[in-house]
């Protein structure tokens, strides 16, 4: 079973993060996403033109890209159906790496937001989510 798990990974996350993205969530009806919770940092990000950085993540790092995510801007907790930008998650699973990314959709650029190696998969997690894909399909 495991094996099975670890040859189908891309398609197991890409699941799981369909199932988070899917999942609506009012800011203002929890208290753990409370903005006054946060605070604000200044990050440096490495960014460039958006076709070239998808590019170099192709060729230079073998990934390919595995998730896509639009980025809203949100009003009391509820998106306005504008989006700024768009995160991607693209990953080789030969090194199990992966980079995170942000790309402005305004100024077409693509930002690293994280990269990783030594990827952990929480493979329970991910046979649940299956197994509800799989129920709800019946």
């Amino acid at each position: 079973m495991i094996k099975i798990i670890k040859e189908n990974i891309l398609l197991i996350f890409l699941l799981c993060f369909i199932g988070l993205l899917s999942t609506k969530s009012n800011a203002e009806d929890n208290p753990f996403w409370n903005k006054d919770l946060f605070v604000e940092r200044e990050v440096k990000l490495f960014c460039g033109p958006t076709s070239i950085v998808f590019e170099s993540s192709r060729k230079v790092f073998g990934e390919s890209n595995v998730l896509n995510g639009i980025i809203d801007t949100y009003e009391n907790g509820i998106p306005t159906g504008m989006p700024i930008g768009i995160m991607s998650f693209w990953y080789n699973n030969e090194k199990n790496s992966g980079t995170f990314y942000i790309t402005i959709l305004e100024t077409n650029e693509t930002c690293v937001a994280s990269y990783g190696t030594g990827m952990k998969w929480n493979e329970n997690y991910l046979l649940d989510i299956i197994n509800k894909e799989i129920a709800n399909d019946s």
